[in-house]
């Protein structure tokens, strides 16, 4: 039986919201890593997976402020989706 569980893009939300609101970015990568686990199912693969990608800001020649830019899902520690 498929179960609809929207953790995971609800805990992408929640950073984009705050990210918004704060102009700071307040994430937790063992949340992160939570919320996909919780819809997802717990293989290797997939848990290898989840540890390779993160939520961040893509680095962009001509920002200068370091809260603008572009956010969202990218290879840990790489400045590129």
């Amino acid at each position: 039986m498929f179960q609809n569980n929207s953790e995971f893009l609800d805990k992408i939300r929640e950073y984009t919201k705050e990210l918004v609101k704060k102009s700071e970015l307040e994430y937790s990568q063992e949340d992160f890593e939570k919320s996909f686990l919780t819809q997802s199912s717990h293989t290797p693969f997939n848990i290898d997976a989840v540890q390779k990608i993160e939520y961040g800001r893509v680095e962009k020649e001509y920002v200068t402020d370091e809260y603008k830019g572009i956010y969202g899902l990218k290879i840990k520690k790489k400045l590129f989706f």
